[in-house]
Formats: C-alpha cells, sequence, structure tokens
C-alpha cells in the first residue's frame, strides 16, 4: 500500500465554531477513514478522533464537509485512508490503531445482523453477548435503532452496510 508522505498537503482541512468541528476532504480523490488527535485541557491528554467511511456507499467525496461536535480544545489530522488503498499520514500512530479496532469489531459484529433472514433473526444477533468495548458500542447502536425506527429498518440498514464494506474488502486494515 503507498503512503504518501506529510510533505504533501494534507487532504483534509479541520475547522472549527464554538464546539463543532468541521472536516472538509480538499483531496481529488474519496477518502475512507480521517482520524485526528483531539487535545484535551491544558495536561495534553489526546483521545481519536474518527470518520470512518468504509460503511457509506460513497465515502468521503471530495469537496464533501462532515461536522463533528466535540469539547476538546483542537484537532490534529494525523491520518487519512483513501479509496484506492493508499494512505496519509501514519498508520502506526495511537489514533490511527483505535480507529483500525473501532472499525474491525463493527466487521465483525456486522456479518450476524446483515445475514439475518428476518426481523426475529435480526433481533436474536443483536442480542448476542459482546465482550469487544466497541462492538458493544455498535450492538448498542442497533438496538437503539430498533428502538426508535423499528427491526425492519435496522436491519435493512446492516445488511446495505455490509454490503458496502464487503465491496471495500481491501480497504479493511492499512
Amino acid at each position: 500500500m503507498a503512503v504518501l508522505a506529510y510533505a504533501q498537503a494534507a487532504p483534509v482541512t479541520i475547522t472549527k465554531t464554538e464546539k463543532t468541528y468541521t472536516f472538509k476532504n480538499v483531496s481529488n480523490k474519496a477518502i475512507m477513514l480521517v482520524v485526528a488527535d483531539q487535545a484535551w485541557g491544558q495536561n495534553g491528554q489526546t483521545t481519536a478522533g474518527v470518520l470512518d467511511f468504509l460503511f457509506k456507499a460513497r465515502g468521503f467525496a471530495p469537496g464533501d464537509t462532515q461536522d463533528q461536535d466535540s469539547d476538546s480544545s483542537s484537532m490534529t489530522l494525523t491520518f487519512a485512508q483513501f479509496s484506492d488503498g493508499t494512505t496519509w499520514g501514519t498508520s502506526s500512530g495511537k489514533s490511527a490503531q483505535e480507529a483500525l479496532a473501532k472499525r474491525t469489531a463493527r466487521l465483525k459484529v456486522l456479518p450476524a445482523l446483515a445475514n439475518a433472514a428476518n426481523e426475529t433473526d435480526f433481533t436474536a444477533a443483536l442480542a448476542q453477548p459482546q465482550t469487544d468495548p466497541d462492538a458493544k458500542i455498535v450492538q448498542r447502536m442497533y438496538q437503539m435503532d430498533v428502538q426508535s425506527s423499528g427491526a425492519t429498518v435496522a436491519m435493512n440498514a446492516a445488511k446495505l452496510r455490509w454490503s458496502v464494506a464487503q465491496s471495500r474488502v481491501n480497504l479493511w486494515k492499512f
């Protein structure tokens, strides 16, 4: 996989207005993953800010913007993965590795949900215990979808996300 050096212009700009960060794809390629270090307060603690577009049919297309609310004091772009598999930044950093762990957790949970034949099977798959913290977050997201929109809507969303992810199997890791 080709890695684009930091010397090349960052493919994403990040601007802040009050508590909202706006990410803009300023590259000429669709992006599948954006990772930024979020700084918190004076002590220098950072966490990963992750926008994963692997599961979205369009990805993060050139010119697109995405808003993310955060109380962090700043965000710095550290990694981006493009739809052609090339990357910008460092994939070995803590934030990029956290992003990969979250993506991996989603990829472990989705097949059982997407392959459910009906609402009963979907609900049963959704009730399976999860041990991975990131998998639990995904599970909770779908449980909330069931509560707010119904099992059929949640099941169809899982099927669509899994279909899109399968079409990009070459991007599951970096």
